[in-house]
């Protein structure tokens, strides 16, 4: 069975509403990447286009449908692009009725019904994918006819899940805005952990359960970066990176300790730091 993964088209003036000239500014698309991951583990063949940094359009989504012949195409749904996602579902659903349509992201967390009647889509996952997505794949018969909302299941153990398939993806393309780096713009983008236990009212993922990967795993994620990208500066994505003191303190000196020479930033809560 073969999986098509896309990250909508947008351009950096779409994103930003103005011209920010040829200054980088695109990430890799972490959640697909893992989507992928587990996909590969179960043996499925699995392909991610991410449109923003390769510069693709609609038409070549179509044009990679048509060569790949998927029997699945997940597509990221974001709420300033489900007007996209709605166009590239319609195109699939017209020049290839026997592919099933899946979406997932922000916009479907907050409005999941909303989502998959506007975009027509079969199937909307509603939170996290890993453990769900593989399930559908193992059941796509069942879920091929009809508009079906379904509910992620929360990965309890962040450590069984692979490393993201960021062999799928063109690396080089990768450029961080200069806001967004300290010292090299080809920067790794990495996540230890899931959820946020505070209640802060302008974030979609307050309040969603904090898990978090062991230092062990973390640690041999970044050698990896290290070792296949030759990446010198992580960029960690989490929500709140150093809830936990003990982790944070054991993970600089396992840093520290194995002399990784790795520049590094992170999100935080200001009353969670000390001088420590």
């Amino acid at each position: 069975m073969k999986i098509l993964l896309v990250f909508p088209p947008l351009t950096l003036n779409e994103r930003y509403s103005k011209n920010v000239g040829n200054v980088g500014g695109h990430m890799p698309p972490l959640g697909l990447c893992y989507m992928a991951a587990v996909l590969e583990r179960e043996g499925y063949s699995v392909r991610v286009m991410d449109c923003p940094p390769n510069e693709h359009n609609i038409n070549d989504v179509l044009d990679e449908v048509n060569s790949f012949n998927p029997d699945l195409v997940g597509v990221a749904c974001i709420t300033y692009l489900v007007n996209v996602v709605e166009k590239i579902i319609k195109l699939i659903q017209e020049k290839h009725p026997n592919i099933v349509t899946l979406i997932g992201g922000p916009h479907v967390n907050e409005s999941a019904e909303g989502a998959i009647k506007q975009t027509n889509a079969n199937i909307a996952i509603k939170g996290e994918t890993e453990t769900t997505l593989v399930n559908i794949v193992k059941n796509l018969d069942f879920y091929r006819n009809g508009h079906k909302v379904v509910m992620g299941e929360k990965v309890k153990d962040l450590n069984s899940i692979p490393m993201p398939a960021r062999h799928l993806l063109n690396i080089e393309k990768y450029t961080a805005l200069p806001n967004t780096y300290k010292k090299y713009p080809q920067v790794g983008h990495m996540i230890t952990s899931r959820g946020c236990p505070f209640t802060c009212t302008f974030c979609a993922d307050a309040n969603t359960g904090y898990r978090q990967r062991s230092v062990d795993n973390v640690i041999s994620e970044i050698k990896l970066l290290q070792k296949e990208y030759g990446i010198r500066e992580i960029a960690f994505w989490d929500d709140i990176f150093p809830l936990n003191k003990k982790w944070t303190m054991d993970f600089c000196k396992r840093m520290i300790d194995e002399n990784m020479n790795i520049v590094w930033s992170c999100y935080a809560r200001i009353d969670l730091l000390d001088e420590e």
